[in-house]
C-alpha cells in the first residue's frame, strides 16, 4: 500500500469532515460547521492528510502554542486503522514540531485510541483535564 503524507489544503475540507463524521464518536455535535476550516487555518503545516489511492484516509491536526503543542484531532478511516497510517501521520507532525524546538505535545485522546498512542510513545501526564461549555452570545 502506497501512502502519501502531505499538508492539508483548503480543498480537503469536505473529505476531512466526511472522514471525521464516518467514525463513531469522533464528530462532536458541539463543533461548528466551520470546525475543519478553522482548524486547518490555525494549524498551518501541522494539519496533515494521508492519501491512499487518491483519497484521504487519515488526518491529523496539531497546533504549536509556543509553550507546548496540542494534538486537536486525529482520524484514520476504519478500513485503514492498524495499517501504520496513524503512526506515519504522528511521526511526520512530531518531526515538524521537533524541528521548531517543541518538546512537549498534549492531547485529549478518544479512549478507544489510547492503546495506539501508548504504542507510539505517548504517556498519561500528571495533569487534570478540565472542560467548560460556554454559552454563545446571541446579542
Amino acid at each position: 500500500m502506497e501512502v502519501e503524507i502531505r499538508s492539508a489544503e483548503p480543498d480537503d475540507e469536505t473529505a476531512i469532515k466526511q472522514l471525521l463524521c464516518s467514525l463513531p464518536g469522533v464528530w462532536q455535535k458541539e463543533w461548528r460547521n466551520s470546525a475543519v476550516s478553522v482548524a486547518l487555518k490555525s494549524a498551518g503545516e501541522l494539519a496533515l492528510v494521508a492519501i491512499v489511492n487518491k483519497e484521504i484516509k487519515g488526518f491529523v491536526c496539531f497546533h504549536d502554542l509556543g509553550f507546548r503543542a496540542y494534538l486537536s484531532e486525529m482520524a484514520i478511516s476504519e478500513r485503514y486503522q492498524k495499517s501504520g497510517i496513524g503512526s506515519l501521520l504522528l511521526n511526520r507532525a512530531e518531526n515538524i514540531l521537533s524541528s521548531k524546538g517543541c518538546k512537549l505535545v498534549v492531547a485529549d485522546a478518544y479512549p478507544p485510541a489510547e492503546e495506539f498512542y501508548r504504542k507510539n510513545g505517548w504517556v498519561k501526564p500528571n495533569a487534570t483535564l478540565l472542560a467548560k461549555r460556554i454559552e454563545i452570545d446571541k446579542g
